[in-house]
């Protein structure tokens, strides 16, 4: 490391690194304060001050290092840096042989948002191309559902090494990011599949109608007849859910209890309406005869998707329980 340090600071006479709290440290080793004792902060702190207009920084808080070899050898651990590119960059390096299944949608983008946990314990995303070395497809999975471009895939990143400028949003706030997206995205999926639960709803209810068993519409049993009751009751329950956490996000709010609680009902509701219509249309509802039996399989992986039910209504107790203490 020592010896990459040398050749870096031989050809460029400097080192970037971007701290956890995305403030960059500039410090050059080709004068004589390249000896002086420098610090720098590698937690979550802003404060910093400059000393006489020199080309480094110093930080108020909490490594301290003799030299400038030292401090490069630091960054390069914290970092996992293992290449400097002759433009001043700084490479990171992605850990060995890492697998990441059920990735919707890889087989055929152009780029992937990876989020991953620096030595910090933050998290961070990085935005790059599917075609970059170290990133592979092992495998496309078969799953139930067919209704996602792409599909599902498994990735191995190995040797994979992200630059500085590939960072996406700022150092360290990848999870913050995420949690952004959380309420809507599950409303993305209560709204997809409210449509699905409706057109095999549609198609049922058409069969009951001229259907003929025992000498009367099939609809006018009341076996049947319940079921669709019961669909309405469940669609329309969807429905409002829906609608009443997409205003509170126009309000404003975060809704990650709303969304919890909408992405269970709608789940659940939306499932039992398309298997209540696999059971009206029979043997029409287990064959690709029409679009129930393929709604129904898709149906099924919407209790996992962005969080299984049993997940959502652990984390509504917990919200319940800390609003009564």
């Amino acid at each position: 490391m020592y010896e990459a340090a040398n050749n870096f600071s031989n050809k460029f006479g400097r080192v970037i690194a971007i701290r956890p709290d995305d403030d960059v440290f500039t410090y050059s080793p080709n004068t004589k304060y390249s000896q002086m004792p420098c610090r720098i902060l590698l937690g979550t702190e802003r404060h910093w001050r400059t000393l006489n207009n020199t080309h480094h920084t110093f930080f108020t808080h909490v490594d301290v290092f003799k030299n400038y070899w030292e401090l490069f050898a630091s960054l390069a651990k914290y970092y996992k840096i293992t290449t400097v590119n002759e433009d001043g960059t700084i490479n990171t390096i992605w850990s060995d042989g890492v697998s990441k299944w059920f990735i919707t949608g890889a087989d055929g983008s152009d780029y992937v948002i990876i989020m991953a946990r620096t030595e910090d314990n933050q998290a961070t995303m990085f935005l790059s191309d599917m075609n970059a070395p170290g990133i592979e497809i092992e495998r496309n999975m078969e799953s139930m559902d067919q209704c996602f471009a792409g599909g599902h895939s498994v990735l191995r990143f190995t040797n994979l090494r992200i630059l500085a400028d590939q960072i996406l949003g700022e150092l360290g706030k990848g999870f913050r990011y995420a949690q952004v997206r959380l309420a809507p995205a599950r409303l993305t999926h209560c709204m997809r599949w409210l449509g699905q639960a409706r057109r095999a709803h549609d198609i049922a209810l058409a069969y009951a109608q001229k259907r003929q068993a025992f000498g009367q519409r099939l609809g006018d049993h009341e076996g049947v007849g319940f079921m669709l009751a019961d669909n309405d009751i469940d669609l329309q329950t969807a429905r409002l859910h829906i609608l009443h956490t997409a205003w509170l996000l126009d309000q404003g709010q975060k809704c990650n209890y709303e969304s919890s609680r909408a992405k269970v009902v709608c789940s659940e509701a939306q499932w039992r309406v398309v298997d209540r219509c696999v059971q009206i249309m029979g043997g029409q509802g287990v064959t690709g005869e029409s679009a129930v039996m393929r709604i129904f399989t898709d149906m099924r992986a919407f209790r996992i998707y962005d969080g299984p039910s049993e997940v959502h209504r652990w984390s509504m107790a917990r919200k319940l329980l800390d609003q009564t203490r």
